[in-house]
């Protein structure tokens, strides 16, 4: 989606940073957004910082917009988010016991895995054990939780793309949404946090089939009615 300026105002939080509190923007489709970023040229983030953010209506330092009358106009884009579902013949419950366990992710999603289902816990994916140290989601936590009906993870794209998006401070992010339907469950999957270029449009074309291979995965590890990720979860075990 491309958006295009109208109007910014921004501060001088130090002499190395331009923050723009506020910016009125439109997009292609002509609504308007607050979006909030570290000016590139000047300050430390490229455009893969922007974040999609309703405008804040101040500075984090002065407390106060000073406006301006320099208006800077560009022309820029970034990546729509992925978006996938899928139906499971399964509970709800079973679903959100199949992302949340660390022996259950590791029946569809990774090899290996560590996960902590608590705000703020680890989401670690490794996809070679043997070396944890690529190819791996190392370092990602959780960032929403809804127990049942929603978990949001921080992301890590594959060694390709790590000097892209596997920047600690600027990660991607993941969010899986459930919802009951006539008894079974319909997943919801988005992965938003892309930049613009050519780089980043090859990086989500990639993870677009990885996600459709996840979720296909995830479908047939419950519903073949083997393993532990068929059923509850023991509370002995825990």
């Amino acid at each position: 989606m491309a958006y295009r300026y109208i109007s910014a105002v921004y501060t001088m939080n130090d002499p190395n940073q331009t923050t723009w509190d506020k910016i009125e923007a439109q997009s292609e489709g002509g609504r308007g957004a607050g979006l909030s970023r570290t000016d590139d040229r000047i300050g430390r983030e490229g455009l893969a910082g922007w974040e999609n953010r309703k405008g804040r209506g101040e500075s984090g330092t002065s407390g106060k917009i000073e406006p301006t009358s320099d208006l800077y106009t560009e022309e820029w884009s970034v990546l729509e988010p992925i978006r996938d579902q899928i139906l499971v013949a399964a509970s709800q419950e079973i679903v959100w016991w199949a992302w949340t366990y660390t022996d259950r992710v590791t029946a569809f999603f990774a090899p290996a895995a560590n996960i902590e289902a608590r705000l703020g816990g680890a989401y670690e994916l490794f996809f070679d054990p043997a070396n944890r140290e690529r190819m791996c989601t190392a370092g990602c936590t959780i960032t929403q939780l809804e127990p049942m009906s929603r978990l949001g993870f921080s992301w890590k794209g594959p060694d390709q793309f790590a000097a892209l998006m596997n920047d600690q401070a600027h990660l991607t992010t993941v969010t899986i949404t459930l919802e009951s339907v006539d008894g079974a469950t319909r997943v919801a999957m988005e992965h938003a946090g892309w930049g613009d270029g050519e780089e980043w449009a090859a990086a989500r074309t990639w993870h677009v089939k990885a996600w459709e291979m996840v979720l296909q995965s995830m479908k047939k590890a419950i519903e073949s009615g083997e393993g532990e990720i068929c059923c509850a979860p023991d509370p002995s075990a825990s």
